[in-house]
């Protein structure tokens, strides 16, 4: 694990496949870092976590929750992209930007059914006009997303 200029890079810097954007602790809890460990080590895989670009190419998941800066997100190249309980942006460039990676990459979205509604029902509309987008409400789920680090298998 190395700490560097704003970001922190799990495992071998030649074979990173997944990008943690801005890693919300509401969403993914406040241990997600060792999960994200114990994730990596048993699938021999390694991240990068940051709020910002570090290396331009592309990842083979971006995970994206609550929050995020859609500058960033829409710098990074990826084959699939993972919301959890990520905030719906109102923007026509956020939804155009999301049915262009549609056609390239896989789109997956998770939800609590117990957080923000309004989120919710953004995400389903988005998804029941975008079909090849994997939506999925956890039952009995808030903004913490149990198990999340299942998302990011291939």
């Amino acid at each position: 694990m190395n700490f560097k200029n704003g970001y922190i890079l799990v495992g071998d810097k030649n074979k990173i496949s997944i990008f943690v954007l801005s890693p919300s602790e509401k969403v993914l809890g406040t241990k997600y870092g060792l999960e994200l460990v114990d994730y990596l080590i048993h699938n021999d895989k390694t991240a990068i976590v940051s709020d910002m670009i570090v290396e331009k190419r592309t990842y083979g998941s971006v995970l994206i929750s609550d929050e995020f800066d859609f500058n960033t997100l829409q710098e990074v190249e990826a084959k699939k992209y993972v919301f959890l309980n990520a905030q719906f942006l109102y923007d026509e460039k956020f939804v155009q930007f999301l049915k262009d990676k549609n056609t390239k990459a896989e789109i997956i979205v998770v939800l609590g059914d117990i957080s923000d509604w309004r989120n919710k029902e953004a995400w389903k509309d988005f998804s029941e006009m975008n079909p090849n987008v994997k939506f999925k409400i956890l039952q009995g789920v808030s903004f913490y997303i149990p198990e999340w680090t299942e998302y990011l298998n291939d």
